[in-house]
């Protein structure tokens, strides 16, 4: 039950990180001064600070604020899913004109779906990164190479005091490191290496790519599940890395700031999360695959048509040739992301 309490643990925390980017407490009675400012307060909330008249110290109103971080999301979730599904354009338009107290900010619902996303992916079998910490052995060996790592840096410790050097000590952390590193990851340390002929055959000569051979080569299912991890953080670069390309298609139009891209970008991502959400959800009580398959190809570019055609308001002809260039730019935009995570993961 470990990958499933971490799973619904990760949903708990992202809608309470999404809560508190999208709005913090509120209800109560405006009576005396606000706790925040110290302006008078004439509603429930203030009108300089904003922050809500009413504050709780109770455990009782702690846990409030968890339940209704978790299932209530201001209520506007409930406003927010059903248009991002069937009226993608109509919402990211509503929100860009200024109806923002209704719904969900794509910011807040971007990080909610984050978390949501890699909590559900690790239900199922074959899914859960950490299913080889599950078993008595398997703990207990990290648990040793966690201790053999202290001693380590203890006596790492004692020599620099001393002012020797530490080299020798420093290789053998190294070594360690990587081992828990790989345990954690549920590999077996011996195991997973490709075929040796595998490095010579890919050798290009650029140390860059070849570092990354060499990884790979090493470890396979390691070099995975860290790209894994890493995309899991740093997800939000695909913002970003998105917006020269929507702003192409708009480039000539002067009513169209970075701002509406920044929004489109954000909604659209949040819903092919939803989309794989939902796909993993139903393999898991048996939908075939091939029906998952035609899902993932069909859905998105029927999903971008209707969110740029009801975000900008182009023509059917408009809205088909940017499908077919916004997803040319999202292959472009994977590319990049994953060459950034690679080379943040060779740096670190």
């Amino acid at each position: 039950m470990t990958g499933e309490i971490e799973a619904v643990a990760d949903v708990a925390t992202g809608t309470l990180a999404a809560h508190a980017v999208d709005g913090g407490e509120g209800g109560g009675h405006g009576r005396g001064n606000c706790l925040n400012c110290g302006e008078k307060l004439t509603g429930p909330y203030c009108h300089a600070c904003g922050q809500a008249a009413h504050t709780h110290r109770t455990l009782m109103g702690f846990g409030h604020d968890i339940l209704h971080g978790v299932f209530h999301f201001e209520g506007r979730f409930w406003h927010t899913i059903p248009l991002l599904v069937a009226k993608p354009g109509e919402l990211t338009r509503r929100y860009i004109n200024g109806e923002r107290i209704r719904f969900i900010s794509p910011v807040a619902l971007f990080l909610f779906m984050v978390f949501l996303t890699f909590a559900v992916l690790n239900f199922g079998p074959g899914v859960d990164v950490n299913t080889g910490i599950r078993t008595a052995a398997h703990k207990t060996e990290i648990a040793n190479t966690q201790a053999e790592i202290r001693t380590l840096e203890a006596a790492r410790r004692t020599k620099l005091a001393d002012g020797r050097g530490a080299d020798a000590i420093d290789a053998q952390l190294n070594a360690k490191r990587e081992t828990l590193e790989q345990l954690r990851a549920g590999q077996i340390v011996t195991d997973g290496a490709l075929d040796p002929g595998f490095e010579a055959k890919m050798h290009t000569g650029v140390k860059p790519i070849d570092k990354v051979i060499h990884k790979v080569a090493q470890n396979p299912n390691l070099f995975v599940y860290k790209l894994q991890s890493s995309a899991y953080k740093f997800l939000w670069l695909l913002i970003p890395i998105s917006l020269p390309f929507i702003w192409l298609m708009f480039a000539w139009r002067r009513d169209v700031a970075l701002y509406d891209h920044a929004v489109f970008a954000t909604y659209s991502l949040s819903a092919m999360m939803l989309l794989m959400i939902v796909l993993h959800l139903l393999s898991l009580i048996g939908l075939p695959d091939v029906i998952g398959n035609w899902a993932l190809v069909l859905a998105p570019p029927f999903h971008m048509y209707r969110q740029l055609r009801g975000a900008y308001g182009v023509s059917r002809f408009g809205g088909l040739w940017r499908v077919v260039f916004l997803l040319v730019s999202a292959g472009i935009s994977s590319v990049i992301f994953a060459l950034v995570l690679i080379q943040m993961m060779m740096g670190h």
